[in-house]
């Protein structure tokens, strides 16, 4: 059975903003402007860790340079009633020549050379 490596992909941490709307809850990647929408806190939060896994593996196997960050507009900023931190996390695969810990990638383009062996971005609180 297959191990996952699990790496952090930047420097710094992604500021997560929650705020619950009449209907649904809305969740932001506020450095990415990336939204996940649920009917709990919990379900808009996992839409958006799918939302910022496509985004994220997009980027990675684009061949030129693509502004990773792309942040929210700063009323959506003041708009989120609680922030959390998280780390982005690339799992990668077990291969014959195991990366060595710990690993660990400022920007996107340091991750591409190992870009096969990635099998999924996630968000990991700080500290967590």
């Amino acid at each position: 059975m297959a191990r996952d490596f699990v790496i952090s992909t930047l420097s710094g941490p992604v500021t997560v903003g929650y705020r619950r709307t009449a209907s649904h809850w809305v969740c932001t990647a506020l450095e990415f402007d990336l939204v996940g929408i649920g009917s709990t806190q919990r379900k808009a939060f996992t839409e958006l860790q799918g939302v910022v896994d496509t985004y994220l593996t997009e980027i990675l196997n684009t061949a030129e340079d693509v502004n990773f960050f792309n942040p929210s507009e700063p009323d959506e900023w003041e708009r989120a009633r609680r922030k959390e931190e998280y780390l982005v996390i690339a799992v990668l695969a077990e291969t014959e020549e195991p990366p060595t810990a710990p690993y660990r990638f400022r920007n996107i383009r340091e991750l591409r050379p190992v870009r096969d062996s990635v099998r999924a971005f996630r968000l990991a609180p700080v500290g967590g």
